[in-house]
């Protein structure tokens, strides 16, 4: 019965709304100031009379009221015009009420009489007494739904002019319906319409000519998106009576959580007010801060007096109207937050925020349906994982057969990034990796026949004659051309077996030819027995002895040459390493950093290469310190950078500054936090493309986000849907 009663009241506002668009009045309209809008958040979004926060602008909005407020707004015009306003709202069990004041005050004007005497002309102004009502339309059973709502203004206006003084009264009347959740349609389900019309009432007097107030009718619509940054945007037609048309357009986000920014443009010809407005709001909890400006034009010749600015304070006074009321309010901005996580299609992430709510509010039905869709988006989700991973695991087995093996690479690479613990890509891509090591074996032995099949007959030739140490060596050899050439592999474990099968003459006649090499230095031959004997005999200490000093000498060998190159190669080359030397010096001497820096490196890698070890310690030691000081050189300009809001050439100058000093924590973490910012800044970038049907834009900026942050998996996700 509440709600019939209600819904008598929201349609007879309407029918009044087109009744009073039919009245007519004689004369121009006169109140001029009663255009104007007091609150910057309304001002700075083109004055739309549909907000998504309190306003009496369209009293109807006054029902968003959930606790006592108290906003003082001022204007400073031209001329020493100023415009204040003072506004007092509080909400009800029977509705929300409002008691506004305002006062224009033209300033000091100095007349002249007809003698051309100056005389001092009596204050001037207009002022405004509003009192406001709105109520909410909804039901609530079997669950609360919000229709919309209807409200109306009282006004009392007061117009002095010198020494003359006129009085009116008028009345607004205005609606909002919440057209989404008429519908039921889901993906409206923000839209809303209103419909106001204003200063129905008296005409205003001055002497004896009566002149009508500036009465019209407005219609507006608005939709927000909690999804992105709680996006608003609105637009409004004005229908003045006795003027001409204005047409507003207002959007308002929140890219944080305590800021808002606003902007919007009003079109019309005859508006004291027109073209872009703009401004930002600073949310402190129970205290708002609130910026606005707008163009100015003088009343009289709509000549253009420049921007005006706009400022106020707004406070919260006690506690929501009700415990539920709170609640209700906080769930929703909880909720708000789940649905950009759905939105964005982070599942999870939506789910666990939603759960949250649900943990304290077991009932609360939009959260109860959020988390269907999120369950109904998973499976979908889920659904459309399996069916592309069906089809890439179809796809990469058919190229796989084909011979195809980029191509199954990388439909077999992309599984494993859906499902990283694939086992059939896992397998297939071990399958590719065998056919290519024989592919890659095949080509060796087509490109070095001639070789193998000469080291192959010598081998086969050794080994058929019994000389089993010769054949081995052969055999190895042809070995390191070919690591997986399977008769030689075949063979040389014929020979082993052969040689662990040679009886006790054989292996002392094996072990006396080793002694004989030994004697003659040959040690490297001889190592090659005595490993004969010992496969055959693994019990002979002796021989174990031998091969031991074999090897000793092998290496002590190798020592010696060595050396002797390296004493001749630091001969021919110590000019060259003091020349390098003395340039990087002197670069370093000139704080020329980067080139003496490539020189000291130039340096080290000679004294590494020919063991200057003095040049070696000093090199590393100016190496060192350069890096530190162009560490710190990108580092503060980097900084710089970030100041000047060019987040990407400070990205660049922080990883430079960390490529030379990896241990500097400060860098690593400003470096970390700027790739957060740049990932998210594309992916979103991306989003938008995505959401204009500009995909190959889109994917572009995805694979972008991923260069910042490979493993963002909104990005990734996003990415794999366009590809």
């Amino acid at each position: 019965m509440k709600l019939y009663f209600n819904l008598i009241i929201c349609l007879f506002f309407l029918s009044s709304f087109i009744t009073s668009l039919s009245a007519t009045y004689s004369g121009n309209a006169s109140c001029e100031f009663l255009k104007l809008n007091p609150d910057p958040k309304i001002t700075a979004i083109a004055g739309s009379y549909l907000t998504k926060f309190p306003s009496i602008n369209n009293p109807a909005c006054l029902a968003n009221l959930y606790q006592s407020k108290l906003l003082i707004s001022h204007t400073e015009w031209a001329q020493d015009i100023k415009y204040s306003y003072l506004l007092f709202s509080s909400p009800f069990n029977f509705g929300n009420l409002g008691f506004g004041l305002t006062h224009l005050g033209y300033g000091k004007i100095q007349g002249i009489d007809m003698y051309q005497n100056e005389y001092s002309i009596p204050d001037s102004y207009d002022m405004l007494l509003t009192i406001s009502y709105a109520k909410t339309v909804a039901i609530e059973i079997p669950v609360y739904k919000e229709f919309g709502s209807f409200g109306t203004n009282l006004k009392f206006i007061k117009s002095q002019l010198a020494e003359y003084s006129a009085e009116a009264v008028a009345l607004d009347l205005g609606a909002v319906i919440n057209i989404g959740l008429i519908t039921g349609i889901e993906k409206i389900e923000r839209l809303r319409t209103s419909f106001l019309y204003k200063n129905l009432g008296s005409k205003i007097k001055y002497v004896k000519k009566e002149y009508p107030l500036p009465a019209g009718f407005n219609f507006g619509l608005g939709i927000d998106f909690p999804n992105l940054k709680n996006l608003y945007i609105t637009t409004s037609l004005d229908i003045p009576e006795k003027s001409n048309l204005t047409y507003s357009l207002g959007l308002s986000i929140e890219p944080i959580y305590f800021l808002s920014l606003r902007c919007g443009y009003k079109y019309t010809r005859d508006s004291i007010s027109d073209g872009l407005t703009g401004g930002f709001g600073v949310n402190l909890g129970s205290l708002n801060f609130n910026y606005a400006f707008q163009q100015f034009r003088e009343f009289s010749t709509l000549s253009d007096l420049g921007l005006t600015h706009q400022v106020s304070i707004e406070l919260g006074l006690g506690s929501f109207v009700s415990v539920e009321i709170g609640s209700d309010i906080y769930l929703r901005k909880h909720l708000d937050t789940a649905l950009e996580f759905y939105y964005k299609k982070e599942y999870s992430i939506a789910r666990q925020k939603v759960n949250e709510i649900l943990s304290l509010s077991t009932n609360y039905k939009p959260a109860q349906d959020l988390l269907k869709k999120i369950d109904t988006s998973i499976e979908k989700e889920k659904e459309k994982k399996e069916q592309k991973l069906a089809s890439l695991l179809r796809k990469a087995k058919v190229s796989l057969d084909r011979k195809d093996f980029i191509t199954a690479k990388k439909n077999y690479e992309l599984v494993l990034q859906i499902e990283p613990e694939n086992t059939e890509a896992k397998e297939g891509l071990g399958k590719i990796d065998q056919e290519l090591a024989k592919i890659k074996q095949e080509r060796i032995i087509r490109e070095n026949a001639k070789k193998i099949n000469r080291i192959w007959k010598e081998a086969v030739r050794y080994y058929k004659t019994g000389n089993f140490i010769k054949s081995k060596e052969k055999f190895i050899e042809i070995r390191t051309i070919a690591p997986e050439h399977e008769p030689t592999i075949k063979y040389l474990t014929e020979i082993e077996a052969q040689i662990a099968q040679l009886n006790a003459q054989q292996i002392d006649s094996l072990y006396l030819q080793a002694t004989e090499l030994f004697k003659k230095k040959k040690y490297l031959e001889a190592a090659k027995y005595f490993e004969a004997v010992l496969i055959a005999a693994p019990h002979r200490l002796d021989a174990t002895d031998f091969l031991d000093k074999c090897h000793q000498a092998i290496k002590e060998e190798e020592e010696r040459q060595r050396q002797e190159e390296l004493a001749k190669l630091q001969e021919e080359h110590r000019k060259e390493m003091k020349d390098v030397f003395n340039t990087a010096l002197k670069l370093y001497e000139k704080l020329d950093y980067s080139d003496s820096l490539k020189k000291f490196e130039e340096a080290k890698e000679l004294a590494n290469k020919y063991q200057f070890t003095e040049y070696l310690e000093k090199s590393n030691n100016y190496i060192e310190t350069i890096k530190l000081a162009l560490s710190d050189q990108h580092y503060k300009k980097g900084f710089q950078l970030y100041q000047q809001n060019r987040p990407e050439e400070a990205y660049r100058e922080y990883s430079k500054s960390l490529e030379y000093n990896p241990n500097n924590v400060t860098v690593e973490n400003e470096l970390k936090r700027l790739k957060e910012t740049l990932a998210q800044k594309y992916y979103e970038l991306g989003i938008s493309c995505y959401t204009r049907q500009e995909l190959e834009k889109a994917k572009e900026y995805f694979r972008k986000s991923l260069s910042y942050m490979p493993d963002k998996e909104e990005t990734i996700r996003a990415l794999q849907r366009l590809e």
